[in-house]
């Protein structure tokens, strides 16, 4: 088991000035947070800065980190799948330069949202059907890449109010990802909320290759640390002994725990965890 954490928990902190204290809480592995497009991008990791990229892979390499996966930037200007070309050619642009940075890091996995924009009542299956082609029709283009690279591209399950969010379209999206560089990250937090949490996971089960780990309470995407909401984790472990591949765990944990100094709450987030994996015979 890898157990690793997002770096999105201090999104509005400069990335390289954090990872001694992610090194001092024990942790090994990292999941480094891009920001949502040009959002957040000049505080936490302006990735159009070659040069800063390129003292982040010496940092990372002087503490003895290690880059698990990149989380493709995302915004509601940028999807992938959309039909608008001014915001799906925005999307592809983004997630190639993810994919560059991914691989100066030397990580593994680079994490992307098939879809942002929020799927009204009026949405048909037509809809759904143009959606996943155009996201098809760009993935592509970033497959070729990744495999040129050997990295592997993961879908995540998005929230159940956005495209592809519920377990029947997502699994319908998956249908057209059948190439073994195309995977699945699981988002616990996102599966919970959409109500057919097992299922889901039963569904893509063979195709997950990491999880975002994180609780809710059933209404919002709270990000809590696993084990202080309402997702049933004795359920979720008891599917997972069915997964013949050791998981990769990123805590995927937000919100509130981020109005602590990270020197603070990182070790307490660690503890958390190991008692947390612990209690569950992980």
């Amino acid at each position: 088991m890898i157990t690793g954490i997002s770096t999105g928990l201090f999104y509005d902190r400069d990335l390289i000035g954090l990872l001694p204290f992610f090194k001092n809480a024990g942790f090994e592995y990292l999941e480094i947070w891009t920001g949502k497009g040009a959002w957040g991008q000049e505080k936490h990791f302006d990735y159009y800065d070659v040069e800063y990229r390129r003292r982040l892979k010496e940092s990372l390499r002087d503490l003895g980190l290690k880059v698990i996966s990149v989380h493709a930037p995302f915004s509601d200007e940028m999807d992938l799948s959309s039909l608008d070309p001014v915001k799906s050619k925005f999307a592809f642009l983004e997630i190639s330069l993810a994919l560059e940075v991914l691989t100066e890091l030397e990580g593994e996995y680079l994490v992307f949202h098939p879809a942002v924009e929020i799927r009204s009542e009026k949405s048909n299956f037509t809809g759904l059907h143009e959606r996943r082609i155009m996201l098809w029709n760009k993935l592509e283009k970033i497959l070729s890449q990744a495999i040129q690279h050997r990295k592997i591209l993961l879908a995540e399950n998005p929230l159940p109010h956005i495209f592809f969010g519920n377990r029947r379209d997502f699994s319908y999206l998956l249908e057209l990802f059948t190439h073994s560089s195309l995977g699945v990250c699981f988002d616990t937090s996102h599966a919970h909320l959409s109500g057919a949490f097992p299922e889901m996971l039963e569904s893509v089960l063979p195709r997950v290759k990491t999880f975002h780990i994180s609780d809710n309470r059933g209404i919002y995407d709270d990000h809590l640390m696993p084990g202080e909401g309402r997702i049933n984790w004795k359920q979720f472990f008891g599917i997972l002994k069915r997964k013949p591949s050791a998981p990769v765990f990123i805590l995927e944990v937000l919100g509130e725990y981020r109005r602590f100094p990270p020197e603070e709450i990182l070790p307490v987030i660690r503890e958390k965890a190991e008692i947390f994996f612990r209690e569950h015979g992980v």
